[in-house]
């Protein structure tokens, strides 16, 4: 059984499954400690030798609006509009052309219940939650492909993988547990295998319920429009962090997050194997003293990470990330050299290739390609602060109400 990856996001069953250990294997070591403490420059010719800039077509039936979320293909930008327009429109890589929509939000054997989706990069099929219960899939123009996983009701988990017949999945029994089970199903619901990942290991205190005004926080990292967001809730001066879990993919492979743990996992049929490692030098925030003690000033957290399987991009606090004394950096990590580069997440990645303003790539596709976005908003705070910079002759054809830029580099 060959893993063939995912992108974005869904919700799935609650399950349960036999026990397996972790798995141990030799994962690239970033070093973050040393690097950090020597920040460089860090430019679009040292994750690729081309870079090409999209503007998504903007027109009436193609507007993305306030509130949305992104995935890629090889050759397609699929968007999900959030809110009020909910529905899900599909981008040409190549150009920036509107294609098509891809199904309608309602309750019928057709329609799926939300706009969020996770695609295989193998067959490019996204897979929705049915208006009808289940799943449901479809091909990127369009067209419906039927029930996914049919028999398979949808609860409260995350999806975090597709490969052919088999759907690997999570769910955390417990707020306060790092316990979490991943179960492989067939098409016909029958479980093939399962094993729990972290058994028995603790993630923090996380109450259950709160006394007084609440309210609920949450940080974006410096790799703009990144939907790997830091949540937390601040009751009565405490602030108490979200565990969040974020999926992600590096080719084929699909690849498990922790918020504010410093490892990153590849999925297996059986176990979770460490895929890259962040070397905090001793100044990291374990995972498992979540919410037991405040962040120190000279804690180092990764706060978002873009993976291909050449190269890595993630961001980076000292500190706390809404401390007003926290500083925010951009890494750089090259897999083949095993270089790992730091700079003020304040000066971005330097774009050396097309002369443009500084950015961070928040995704990548199957294929490889580092992919930032911006939006007319950060073209416009970028142009406030520096009036003199050179524009683009195509930013001259932009309209204010634009669709977001993608920003693409590729080997």
């Amino acid at each position: 059984m060959t893993i063939k990856g995912l992108s974005l996001l869904s919700t799935v069953a609650l399950l349960t499954g036999c026990t397996h250990t972790t798995m141990t294997d030799k994962a690239n070591t970033v070093n973050v400690a040393a690097a950090i403490e020597h920040p460089a420059k860090i430019t679009t010719s040292q994750l690729g030798s081309k870079i090409r800039f999209v503007p998504l077509e903007t027109s009436d039936t193609s507007l993305i609006g306030n509130n949305w979320q992104i995935a890629f293909t090889d050759d397609r930008a699929i968007v999900a509009n959030i809110g009020a327009e909910a529905g899900v429109l599909v981008f040409d890589l190549a150009d920036g052309r509107f294609l098509n929509r891809i199904g309608q939000v309602g309750q019928g054997p057709e329609d799926y219940a939300a706009p969020f989706f996770f695609i295989d990069p193998a067959t490019s099929q996204l897979v929705f939650m049915s208006g009808t219960g289940g799943y449901i899939g479809f091909s990127p123009d369009g067209k419906c492909n039927g029930t996914v996983l049919p028999g398979y009701k949808v609860r409260d988990a995350i999806m975090l993988a597709l490969s052919d017949s088999i759907a690997f999945t999570a769910d955390k029994e417990d707020e306060n547990s790092r316990e979490i089970i991943f179960k492989t199903m067939r098409t016909n619901s029958e479980p093939v295998d399962s094993f729990i990942a972290f058994k028995g290991e603790p993630w923090g205190h996380f109450p259950h319920h709160y006394d007084g005004p609440t309210t609920k926080g949450q940080f974006n990292s410096p790799l703009r429009h990144s939907t790997q967001a830091i949540n937390y809730t601040l009751n009565k001066g405490n602030i108490t962090i979200h565990g969040d879990v974020f999926p992600m993919s590096a080719g084929k492979n699909a690849i498990f997050k922790e918020a504010m743990c410093d490892t990153l996992y590849r999925f297996t049929p059986s176990a979770l194997v460490p895929e890259l490692v962040f070397d905090m030098g001793g100044h990291n925030y374990p995972v498992g003293e979540l919410n037991h003690r405040s962040v120190k000033p000279e804690d180092l957290i990764v706060t978002a990470v873009t993976l291909t399987p050449r190269k890595a991009v993630f961001g980076v606090s000292r500190g706390w990330v809404e401390d007003a004394d926290h500083t925010l950096y951009i890494g750089t990590y090259d897999r083949q050299t095993g270089e790992t580069r730091m700079a003020l997440a304040s000066e971005g990645i330097t774009d050396d290739l097309g002369g443009f303003i500084p950015f961070a790539p928040a995704f990548s596709n199957p294929k490889g390609d580092l992919i930032g976005i911006i939006t007319t908003e950060d073209i416009e705070e970028w142009y406030e602060e520096h009036p003199d910079f050179p524009r683009p002759d195509w930013l001259n054809t932009l309209q204010d109400d634009a669709n977001p830029v993608l920003v693409i580099v590729s080997e």
